[in-house]
């Protein structure tokens, strides 16, 4: 006689038989992922304790992955899967491993020898293989390597930089040893030669200080230091003000013009001032008896432009490449005035990243050189 059950009841039924059924399954692949996470923890230690590398471990990993399901899985046969797959298996992965993580080896063999170099100024050479390299392994590679290229050459600026220095302090220094030397024979009896020493002494420090003064303001911009205090900035008043103090120093033997328009830009005023400073500046001294400088300053296609032109010696075209670099100096500039240090650009050239704004130089042997810094709008 046939039971009546309601359907309340036939669905407690069926929920408690797939219950039954899942239950195996569900504690069985718990039970994998406990052994599984106990074996590489244990691994783990072991491999701290002695020191193992990434493909063994990757290759115990699938051994001991594939010894657990031959044991679960593998029935009557398991005992031949044990002798027959898992010695295969091991030197495969081995082998497969060993492969895929060539790169990362190489990787650490350059920088092994990056770490020892054989010779001091051969390590920044070394690059990494990428020819074997794969996928995210290729590109890491080449960052790696992209980064070697920028610290080459930031070591090679550097060293330039520590050359340069010691050449533009190492000439006032040997000044003032030669009249300290000549003070202290004839100055105390010559006053003709005292006077000169002294005035000569004074010139030299005075030189030296200057130079360390941009060095320093140059070691302040590049550590990222230098605060600017924005403001509203006339660039007609800088011009002018430049002009006027360009005159006093430069204006018996040349003609220092200014053509402007009421502009004005968002910056620091000083550090703006002093960047104009540096640009009359240069193109005063660089240019001959009789030549003419023009500051001005509009508005070009929507840019605030500011302009320094000169009649002057102009520069080399392979000078042009490196001139707001530290201490570079073309050779007619050396010849024509031997007493500028190099840095004025370098220093003008980062004041105006600083501001966002951007400078170009076009110049000619003998034609003179026009300055044109342009403004964020």
């Amino acid at each position: 006689m046939a039971l009546n059950v309601n359907p309340h009841m036939k669905r407690k039924l069926r929920k408690a038989r797939h219950s039954r059924l899942l239950r195996l399954p569900r504690a069985l692949w718990r039970a994998i992922a406990a052994l599984v996470s106990a074996t590489g923890a244990l691994l783990e230690r072991a491999s701290r304790r002695l020191s193992l590398s990434i493909s063994f471990k990757i290759t115990f990993a699938f051994v001991a992955l594939a010894f657990v399901l031959i044991s679960l899985f593998g029935g009557p046969s398991r005992i031949a899967l044990y002798i027959f797959a898992l010695p295969p298996l091991a030197i495969f992965g081995r082998r497969a491993v060993a492969y895929l993580l060539r790169p990362i080896t190489e990787m650490t063999q350059t920088a092994s020898r990056l770490a020892k170099p054989a010779a001091p100024d051969t390590w920044t050479h070394e690059r990494i293989n990428v020819a074997e390299a794969q996928d995210e392994l290729r590109e890491l590679a080449l960052m790696l390597n992209a980064m070697l290229d920028r610290l080459e050459a930031s070591v090679a600026e550097q060293r330039r930089f520590i050359d340069h220095a010691a050449h533009e302090l190492r000439t006032p220094l040997a000044v003032i040893s030669g009249y300290g030397d000549l003070l202290d024979r004839w100055g105390k009896s010559e006053p003709a030669v005292r006077d000169e020493s002294i005035a000569a002494i004074r010139n030299e420090a005075g030189r030296m200080s200057i130079l360390v003064d941009r060095l320093l303001q140059l070691s302040r911009i590049d550590a990222g230091r230098t605060a600017l205090r924005p403001e509203t900035v006339s660039l007609p008043d800088l011009i002018e003000r430049s002009a006027e103090a360009q005159r006093v120093l430069h204006g018996q033997r040349l003609r220092i013009e200014t053509d402007t328009e009421p502009l004005t830009v968002t910056g620091d005023a000083l550090l703006l001032g002093e960047v104009l400073a540096i640009l009359a500046d240069n193109a005063c001294r660089y240019t001959p008896d009789g030549g003419l400088v023009r500051l001005s300053c509009h508005r070009v296609d929507g840019t605030a432009t500011l302009t320094v032109r000169d009649s002057g010696i102009g520069i080399e075209a392979d000078t042009l490449p490196h001139l707001f670099e530290p201490f570079r100096r073309g050779e007619r500039a050396r010849a024509h005035n031997s007493s500028g240090s190099g840095l004025g650009l370098a220093i003008a050239r980062r004041i105006l990243d600083l501001h966002g704004a951007h400078i170009r130089v076009a110049s000619e042997v003998g034609e003179g050189t026009l300055m044109t810094v342009e403004f964020p709008s």
